[in-house]
């Protein structure tokens, strides 16, 4: 089976892509480094950062082992970041966190447990927005769009109720992925 995971792999690859986030960068580390499911690797690219993020990333990949670095040379954005990320993960499954983001510390044993226990591609969990400057009306519509779906799906019905009914989205950072699904 070509889905079989290697015995040394981590339960989880988090995939983090970097640009100029230095002020944030430290408290999303430390949600990673902090987390109670300890077999991750931590794999983060920077994207030709220019306000000291590397060095952020340097500091912490010399503290944990887990942690993997890529610097590019050139700005790629964002999402060619996630790609490589994913790509180079040895994990089970795949989680993408923004560098603005942190995770509850029993978020991976969590998210992967559950899938584990359900024998799910994808999990999908809540997220709480914290205001950074915005309006009350923007919050509301970020945590309508961040609402996980209760319930399993399969097939086709994963399309139609996230493009047609919208009962759920499709933002990719709160998400756990089974990485041969995200890797195809």
């Amino acid at each position: 089976n070509n889905c079989m995971v290697k015995k040394d792999a981590p339960k989880v690859s988090v995939v983090v892509p970097v640009f100029n986030v230095g002020d944030a960068l430290e408290r999303c580390f430390n949600s990673l480094c902090n987390q109670t499911l300890k077999d991750i690797e931590i794999i983060c690219i920077d994207d030709c950062s220019t306000d000291g993020s590397w060095d952020v990333i340097l500091n912490y990949s010399k503290k944990d082992a887990r942690f993997r670095v890529v610097r590019h040379e050139t700005n790629k954005s964002a999402n060619i970041c996630r790609k490589e990320g994913a790509l180079l993960a040895k994990g089970e499954y795949i989680l993408f966190v923004d560098p603005d983001d942190c995770l509850e510390q029993e978020a991976l044993y969590i998210a992967y447990g559950c899938a584990i226990q359900n024998d799910v591609e994808v999990v999908h969990f809540g997220t709480n927005v914290i205001n950074a400057g915005v309006t009350q009306k923007q919050i509301e519509w970020y945590e309508k769009f961040s609402r996980p779906y209760n319930g399993i799906i399969y097939g086709d019905e994963i399309f139609t109720k996230c493009f047609i009914s919208e009962e759920y989205r499709f933002n990719i950072w709160n998400k756990l992925v089974k990485s041969h699904l995200c890797q195809k």
